[in-house]
């Protein structure tokens, strides 16, 4: 999960990157070379502006930073390895200590509890109605599992039934899939399904009769886990266009999908007034698609409504209608 800014690097900025083999700089010879002496990470000078790459950790730098906080960083060195996520953020003057606080504030939140919840919603697409109900239950240890069912129906009749659901751990602020299924039976049949083998760093994409070995990096996630993800990052940086990139398998490929926070809402459900912040999906300009999300603030980030509006105009929406998490019901606002 990579969490960026609005505007990239510019000669006026310098930065400090990590990835999981050495830190590299946008900074002068002579200050790399300084670098190296301090945090003995190997860095190497870059041109300022230059693509990073993927799954690295960035901090933008004002100008007139003292290179002690490249020997602070060597210390949170394998925190970082760990962590699999870009943040990339302007700023026009930091200290040391600030720089850290900034690491440690964007790797998935330790301190936000993951809850157990079961919610159920209502879907509608065009007219057709559908029950659809999420699930995060713990199996053991660092282990859980999020499971979504849907069924669509017409006229009291049932169209078609999904079932959706990723197996991963979450230790220590690192999210790890273990394995992703998605099915759909009725009047349309899908079937996908990942395995991911994190000690060889490969993950079995299957879909229908199709099955593709994708290389993984650290911070690849499914089409559901990258859910939790983003709830998780949410106490910890909500502010108004704060933008949040993930990496999930798709099919034979590795997508990048890409969300930005546009404020907080007071949302009117079936539960009475949430307190809600709102995303939206960032896509090409060519894709004539919007979709929205509201998750509840209170609740621990819970999803709450999603709207989506196809470029034929086709609306899609999902309304939450009762919670528990924790064995308590979640309810309105006081």
């Amino acid at each position: 999960m990579n969490i960026i800014s609005r505007e990239p690097l510019n000669k006026s900025m310098t930065s400090l990157a990590y990835s999981q083999f050495c830190y590299q700089d946008v900074l002068s010879p002579g200050l790399s070379i300084n670098c190296n002496a301090k945090s003995a990470l190997g860095v190497n000078p870059r041109p300022a502006g230059l693509k990073q790459a993927p799954y690295c950790g960035v901090v933008a730098l004002g100008n007139g930073i003292t290179i002690s906080c490249a020997g602070r960083l060597a210390s949170v060195r394998t925190r970082l390895r760990q962590s699999g996520h870009r943040l990339v953020q302007r700023l026009p003057s930091i200290t040391a200590a600030c720089l850290l606080l900034l690491l440690s504030s964007n790797s998935l939140s330790q301190s936000s509890p993951v809850i157990e919840y079961t919610a159920k919603y209502q879907a509608r697409a065009n007219g057709i109605a559908a029950t659809a109900e999420r699930n995060l239950k713990k199996l053991s240890g660092n282990s859980y599992l999020l499971s979504n069912t849907l069924e669509a129906k017409l006229a009291g009749l049932s169209l078609a039934r999904l079932k959706q659901s990723s197996e991963f751990v979450f230790d220590n602020g690192v999210l790890a899939p273990q394995n992703y299924s998605y099915l759909v039976t009725g009047v349309s049949k899908a079937n996908h399904t990942i395995a991911y083998n994190w000690d060889a760093m490969f993950a079995i994409s299957t879909e229908d009769e199709k099955s593709w070995r994708l290389p993984l990096t650290e911070g690849v996630l499914d089409q559901l886990s990258y859910q939790f993800a983003l709830r998780q990052a949410l106490p910890e940086t909500s502010a108004i266009d704060t933008e949040f990139e993930f990496s999930l398998i798709d099919a034979d490929e590795i997508e990048t999908q890409r969300y930005r926070v546009m404020g907080d809402e007071l949302l009117t459900t079936p539960l009475g007034d949430l307190n809600t912040v709102k995303l939206e999906r960032l896509r090409e300009e060519s894709d004539g698609r919007v979709t929205e999300i509201w998750l509840a603030r209170e609740w621990n980030f819970l999803l709450t409504r999603i709207e989506q509006v196809s470029g034929s105009g086709l609306r899609i929406s999902l309304q939450l209608e009762s919670a528990e998490m924790d064995g308590t019901s979640v309810t309105a606002a006081q």
